[in-house]
């Protein structure tokens, strides 16, 4: 937390770097098309990175640190399956696992923007202020089934009682057309200040 962050070495450093590749293995998955791209000037150094791959989506990356200690970081990922994404996890937990985990559906789009300034690095996050976006499309997520918990509760259930004691989510899946959701971040506190879900049910 008290590393510093100097940035005096980059003064004398000059570097206009860029790199690209086609069809990369990583795991399971291929990147299409991947490209990189480093410049570094006195006032500062940028980090551009864009994927493409029909695995993880389109994702494109900032990240810039100035001389003053000032860093700024955006980035953006589209149509991402998040079947596919989570299988390699997937395949590394289900050795302590009984069964086959069941992996949640749909696709991703998601956005980041988060920035701060700080001599060190617990004040860089200390101070660190954004955002986060992420929306979900036409999927399912796994261990409980959220609609028919509902209609449960809808048709009188409640959530405890003497007789029948807390009310257990019905198993199964749910489906959705959509779920969007965004995390504010302010003073290095990351908090939800939106989800909605919705689909036919």
């Amino acid at each position: 937390a008290d590393a510093p962050i100097n940035m005096d070495w980059s003064d004398a450093l000059e570097v206009d770097f860029a790199l690209s590749g086609q069809d990369i293995a990583v795991g399971e998955a291929v990147i299409d098309a991947v490209s990189l791209s480093l410049v570094s000037r006195g006032a500062g150094m940028t980090l551009d990175i864009s994927t493409d791959s029909e695995t993880l989506g389109r994702f494109s990356s900032r990240a810039s640190i100035a001389k003053d200690s000032t860093i700024d970081v955006r980035a953006s990922l589209s149509d991402a399956s998040v079947a596919k994404l989570a299988r390699p996890i997937a395949s590394r937990m289900q050795a302590r696992l009984i069964g086959t985990p069941q992996l949640p559906e749909g696709l991703l789009d998601a956005n980041l923007h988060v920035a701060g300034r700080g001599l060190t690095l617990g004040a860089l996050f200390d101070n660190l202020s954004g955002f986060m976006t992420a929306s979900l499309q036409d999927g399912s997520l796994s261990g409980a089934d959220v609609t028919a918990t509902l209609q449960t509760l809808a048709n009188g259930r409640e959530f405890m009682t003497k007789d029948k004691g807390p009310l257990i989510p019905a198993a199964g899946r749910t489906h959705f057309d959509q779920i969007d959701g965004e995390v504010g971040i302010n003073a290095g506190t990351a908090r939800i200040s939106r989800l909605t879900i919705g689909g036919e049910r």
